[in-house]
């Protein structure tokens, strides 16, 4: 990774929350973005407790990375989350 951080490139991680997403290996790469799965942010209101992707959010604030929930893309997409 050091490597590609040298050349100027971001490391992201895709789907994480579901699946074999090796939890374990988000604060030894310390990615630039984590891409949260749609799965963790679908059907659930902004008044429900979702304390998943708020552990999510936190750790990569923590770990100086972006946290980014998949399929959020427009205002629309907010609200209808």
């Amino acid at each position: 990774m050091t490597n590609y951080r040298k050349n100027g490139f971001l490391i992201a991680l895709d789907d994480v929350g579901v699946g074999h997403s090796n939890l374990d290996r988000i604060p030894l790469l310390k990615p630039d973005v984590l891409k949260l799965d749609r799965g963790l942010v679908s059907g659930w209101t902004p008044h429900d407790p979702v304390e998943v992707v708020k552990s999510f959010v936190q750790m990569a604030a923590r770990l100086g990375s972006l946290a980014l929930a998949e399929g959020v893309e427009r205002q629309e997409d907010i609200c209808a989350a």
